[in-house]
Order: structure tokens, then sequence, then C-alpha cells
């Protein structure tokens, strides 16, 4: 996407001064594209987020960050950065946050994907946290691109790992119409069997939408 968005302007001022002279050239009115009229496209620079999963980073990154200087924003801004090579390095972090997490609701053991893969032996210690910790630190934002039913945040995720497949037709993804922060503290928290919420409702009685861009309900007063 980054290297279409490089070509773009060069392709766009092709097009325009084919278009106005008729299918002709010249050097006259065509300018070389390495003159300063029409400067090189962009160089990517380096990376300084991602596009992934809603309240990762805030949640399981550094959650005590503000109560240890120095560790809360460098931390978050050293995942945001991080190349995906290098994403394995979180895996521990995240895994001790979603255990936190896991007690919200007074009931340890319940989150999803807890235990999962492990013997019993090992259902009370870290390791059973490990399913999720490991699912959430490949933080991308997953979609089926060739289903057009959009119903559920993380519904790709949850027809994969088995936990609800039949969702295995859903586009997943993250519309406007998600709560996805809702979601992602319920999934934290429990087996989404009990809702958690963040108490902010404002949105509940607007219509965004899902195909007219900018995909956002009017504003209202």
């Amino acid at each position: 996407m980054n290297a279409l968005k490089a070509t773009l302007p060069t392709t766009f001022a092709l097009l325009i001064l084919a278009g106005c002279g008729g299918g002709s050239r010249s050097a006259a009115v065509d300018p070389p594209l390495a003159s300063p009229e029409f400067p090189a496209p962009p160089v990517i620079g380096a990376q300084i987020d991602r596009q992934g999963r809603a309240a990762i980073t805030t949640a399981l990154i550094a959650p005590l960050g503000p109560l240890v200087a120095g560790t809360d924003q460098t931390r978050k801004d050293d995942y945001s950065e991080a190349a995906r090579a290098d994403w394995d390095e979180f895996f521990e972090e995240i895994r001790t946050a979603i255990a936190i997490y896991d007690g919200l609701d007074a009931q340890c053991g319940n989150q999803i994907l807890a235990g999962a893969g492990i013997d019993e032996a090992n259902v009370d210690t870290p390791a059973r946290y490990g399913a999720l910790a490991g699912a959430l630190t490949d933080d991308r934002l997953y979609l089926r691109a060739d289903s057009g039913a959009c119903s559920q945040y993380f519904a790709v995720e949850l027809a994969a790992t088995g936990l609800i497949p039949a969702l295995g037709g859903d586009c997943g993804g993250r519309t406007p119409l998600y709560d996805t922060i809702n979601v992602s503290y319920t999934a934290l928290s429990n087996d989404l069997s009990i809702p958690v919420g963040d108490g902010i409702v404002r949105d509940d009685n607007l219509n965004h939408s899902i195909d007219l861009f900018p995909f956002l309900a009017p504003v209202v007063p």
C-alpha cells in the first residue's frame, strides 16, 4: 500500500499530461520527472505505528507505565515502531499483562484461550496465558476480503482458533459499527460471555456507514 501511495503523484502527473496533449508527448511541455517541477516520489521513512487491534498498546504494553518513571510512552513507542521480526520480544510482557486482566471479573482462568494447548499440571502457571499472548503478539488487523458479511470484531481470530467456528465466513476486520474497545476488554477478562464495557455509550444511537467515506455518522451537537 505504501509503495502504491509513493507512485501515485508521478502516475497522476503522467495521466494529466497525456490527456491534455491529446495522446502525444513533447519535451517542450513534458519536463523530466527529476526536474524541480516533478520531484521524485518520497522515500518511505521509518515506521511509527501499525494498524493492529484496539487497546493492545494501551492496555497491554507498559500498563503500569505511569507508576514507573520513563517506561510508559517510551515502551509503547518501541512497540508501535517494532518491525514484524521483533514482535516476539513483547510476548512475555503481553502474557504478564493479560494474566492481570483475567482477574477483572474475580475469576481466574475463564479468559478466552486460557489453558489452551497445555497440560493440567501447568493450568495454574503463567503458561496458561501463552495461547492468547501469542495471538495478541501477532498484532495485525485480520480480515477476510472475500466475505461480504461483517458482523463481529475478532471474527477471523475466533474462527481460526476454533472458539466460534460459525464465524468462519465473517469478514472480521474493524468496521465503524464494532465497539472494539468493549470487545477487547471482554476478551481480556472472560470467555466473551460477560460483556465488559468502557462506560462510553455516546455512539449507540448513531448510524455509521460501512460503505460511504468517511464512514462516520453526522456530528451531533
